[in-house]
Order: structure tokens, then C-alpha cells, then sequence
């Protein structure tokens, strides 16, 4: 299994000479790609050969990013691909790649990317948190609404976990992906998709996760830097077989209509569904596998975060969002009104939302984010 080592990058020297590409896609983010140290890396590895530099500053990859990525792209018919950056790094390079033949983008994003590979993807996470590196599928905005792009083929060939690339990011990113990952852990434990296999990396990322991250955000080091990139893996190594579920769901709209950072979107409503998850009953069960597993979920996630029931978890993790900094009510990142909470329960990601093991109506959409109002 991939771990995260110091120092791992210079491995990337050993696969771009073992590859022997006529050409290279790079894609990188903006202040990342030279703030992490990973440019001079990159550079010793590429070494002359001819590249399509890629660089993407937008939080969120959208159908105008794509399309301008995949021009780059084409110009030099890569042989291979290295993304080197957060989520949305990683998840525009696997975009273009899976939609680089398509006769239109637009087309091959919202119905599904035709079959194929394309040349292979190394990797390279500089945050902590989306577990993008890990997955077969990617986010794309249009129009401000967020659409999946999934394709078996679209998980990263090679991946390299270099804890020292995530040395440089400043407390409210590490806070933000951070949470994203413990989203992600704890969504994917309860997910009615969920596996064993998928619940053991859902556990083993939580057990890093909720010893990390208070101290990586505050008082950070290489120890703590590196826990959270295996957690952050180990998540999205989980979503991979179990995808998110309602926090997920929520979150979308979060961050489109209140700029709200995905991580910290998704982990506003976390605490709260913990609780609604662990009241299901017969009478609203959406688990094929019953009531008593998805408590039992519950309780172990309860376990996981160091409480002795559902409710106290919940706190935690309000509480712990506070303390990293980062406001726990809706109304402090811009949503105020009834009506504002009516219009994102309205707008949730109902894909997302049939993966959660309790039935959530519009009803009780609007009542748990009155919760956290």
C-alpha cells in the first residue's frame, strides 16, 4: 500500500526515465507547485524533455478549465502525466485525460468519458485532504452545478506521498482538507456502499486523522504532516469503493453559492447527521443490511472519535472545527435565512444523498441545517 515517506518525491526521477516519454503533461496549481519545493524535483525529473505546463488556480476545476486544459494538453500529445497539487490539480488532470478524445467535452463530462486510459498519471498530493489521488472519479463545475466524472480508468497510475509538500500550507487549508478527510472517513464508514474492506481504511484513516489534525493545523510538524497524508489516502482510498454521502451532499452547493472551502463545507453538517444517522429505525432504514449495522456503524465511528455515543461525538466535531479555527454555524459563512437553508436542502447532490444509510427528506434537510443555523 502506498504510504506517505519524506522525501518520496525523488522517486518521481525513477519513473519519468523509466517511462521514456516523448512528452509530458505537467499539471500544477499556482503558489503550491513553488511553495511546496516540488518545482525543482519536477525539473531534475523532466530534464529537457518537450512539456505542456498546466496551470490551474481555481478552487474547483469548471468546463471552461477542462476545456482550456485539454488545448494544452493536445498540443503535445503527452506520453505522460504528472499532476502535482491539491484536488482540483489531480482532479483536472484525470478530467482531461479521460475526456482528451472526446468529440465534446460538455457531453463527455455530464453522460460519462469514453472507454480508454490515455498515457499513465503519476500523482503528487500537496494538501492532505481529498484523497483525489486515490479515486476513479473527479469533480467539474458547470454552471455553478457540480457533476462527477467517473471512469474506472480514471484512478492515478502511481501515486507519491511526500509529507514535506504539505510543509507550506498555511493553517485554514490544512484545516479545510483536513477535514475533508475526516468527512470522507466517517461518510464512508456509514455509506450504504460501504464494504469491510472499505470501513478498515475508513478506520485506519480516522485513527490518524483524529490524533492529527488539531496539531497540524496549530502546531504542525513533519509527524503530524505526515499522519494526515496517510490519512487523507487511507479516505480516499475508502471513497473509492463507497463514495460520500449526505454531508457530501450538502456541501456542493456550500461552496458554489458561499465560496465555503469543500472541506469545511462538508464537515459543517457532519456532527448533526452523525446524530440523525444514529436515531434510524426500521421505518427509514435505507441500508439493505438493517438497523443493527448501520448503529453499529455508528458506535464504532463514535468509537473511533474518542465518545461514548453518537451525541457526544457530534459535539466533537463541532467543537473541533472551532478550535482549528474555522466557524461551525451557517450563519457565519453568509447563510442566514430559512430561506437560504430551504434553497441548499433544495439543491443537494441527490446521488450523494441516496448513499446515506438514513432517509433525509426536504422536510428534514431543512431541519438538521437549522441545527447549525
Amino acid at each position: 500500500m502506498t504510504t506517505a515517506r519524506p522525501g518520496s518525491l525523488r522517486r518521481l526521477i525513477d519513473v519519468v526515465a523509466e517511462a521514456s516519454p516523448t512528452g509530458i503533461a505537467v499539471f500544477t496549481g499556482g503558489r503550491s507547485f513553488s511553495a511546496s519545493g516540488a518545482i525543482e524535483i519536477v525539473a531534475r525529473a523532466v530534464n529537457g524533455l518537450p512539456i505542456a505546463r498546466i496551470g490551474h488556480v481555481t478552487p474547483n476545476p469548471t468546463l471552461e478549465d477542462v476545456v482550456r486544459a485539454r488545448e494544452q494538453y493536445l498540443k503535445v500529445e503527452p506520453e505522460l502525466i504528472i499532476a502535482v497539487g491539491g484536488g482540483s490539480v489531480i482532479d483536472l488532470a484525470k478530467t482531461v485525460r479521460a475526456v482528451a478524445k472526446a468529440p465534446d467535452v460538455r457531453t463527455a463530462i455530464t453522460d460519462g468519458p469514453p472507454a480508454g486510459t490515455g498515457p499513465p498519471l503519476v500523482a503528487i498530493p500537496t494538501t492532505a485532504g481529498t484523497g483525489s489521488e486515490a479515486t476513479h472519479f473527479a469533480t467539474v463545475y458547470i454552471d455553478g452545478v457540480k457533476h462527477s466524472v467517473t471512469n474506472r480508468n480514471m484512478r492515478p497510475d502511481v501515486v507519491i506521498l511526500d509529507p514535506e509538500l504539505t510543509a507550506s500550507l498555511p493553517p485554514d487549508i490544512t484545516a479545510s482538507t483536513g477535514l475533508d478527510a475526516l468527512a470522507q472517513a466517517i461518510e464512508s464508514m456509514w455509506s450504504t456502499r460501504s464494504t469491510e474492506e472499505s470501513r478498515r481504511y475508513s478506520a485506519a484513516a480516522l485513527d490518524r486523522l483524529t490524533h492529527a489534525i488539531e496539531g497540524a493545523v496549530l502546531e504542525p510538524d513533519l509527524a503530524l504532516r505526515t499522519a494526515m497524508l496517510d490519512g487523507a489516502h487511507l479516505a480516499g482510498r475508502a471513497i473509492d469503493i463507497s463514495r460520500t454521502t449526505a454531508a457530501h451532499a450538502l456541501s456542493y452547493a456550500l461552496t458554489a453559492r458561499y465560496g465555503v472551502p469543500h472541506g469545511h463545507a462538508a464537515a459543517l453538517t457532519l456532527g448533526p447527521l452523525l446524530v440523525y444517522n444514529a436515531a434510524v429505525s426500521d421505518a427509514d432504514v435505507r441500508d439493505s443490511r438493517g438497523v443493527r449495522h448501520v448503529r453499529t456503524v455508528i458506535a464504532a465511528i463514535s468509537d473511533l472519535l474518542g465518545a461514548a455515543d453518537a451525541e457526544r461525538a457530534g459535539r466533537s466535531i463541532q467543537q473541533l472545527i472551532e478550535r482549528i479555527g474555522l466557524p461551525a454555524r451557517l450563519s457565519a459563512v453568509g447563510v442566514h435565512s430559512a430561506d437560504d437553508r430551504a434553497a441548499l436542502a433544495e439543491s443537494v447532490d441527490v446521488e450523494r444523498l441516496d448513499n446515506n444509510p438514513r432517509a433525509l427528506t426536504h422536510e428534514r434537510l431543512v431541519a438538521l441545517l437549522g441545527e447549525i443555523r
